[in-house]
């Protein structure tokens, strides 16, 4: 359900079979994470993502609801805007610009979502 009728729906996987990739297995841990950074790390046998975000700034509960693929939704999460950010894959930084606006919802292309949960609330789910 979650590749043929969430994940499919945004727009960065348009044209992608989702439900058909294949699965590959893959470690995440926690390498840092304090007031002021986070970083995360994915791991296959080909791959190691690293993610970081500096300049955290205050968690922001949110509840919101959303359609998607004729679903409606209610989503709730807690988020961290950020200042920096950076995508490290097999020790090559990924060239990319953030953008900041300041801390709250949507002001920062980088971000932490704490504790996500999208419940389906319409009865066709």
């Amino acid at each position: 359900m979650v590749a043929s009728r969430f994940v499919s729906h945004f727009p960065e996987f348009a044209g992608w079979d989702v439900a058909a990739a294949p699965v590959r297995r893959a470690s995440l841990s926690t390498t840092e994470w304090d007031v002021s950074l986070a970083e995360v790390l994915c791991s296959t046998d080909e791959l190691r993502v690293r993610l970081v975000w500096r300049g955290m700034g205050v968690p922001e509960p949110l509840v919101f609801h959303q359609r998607l693929g004729g679903h409606l939704y209610r989503t709730s999460l807690v988020l961290i805007s950020c200042n920096q950010g950076s995508v490290i894959v097999n020790g090559n930084h990924v060239p990319g610009r953030l953008r900041y606006a300041g801390e709250g919802f949507g002001a920062s292309s980088a971000f932490l979502s704490l504790a996500e949960v999208w419940t389906a609330t319409d009865k066709s789910s």
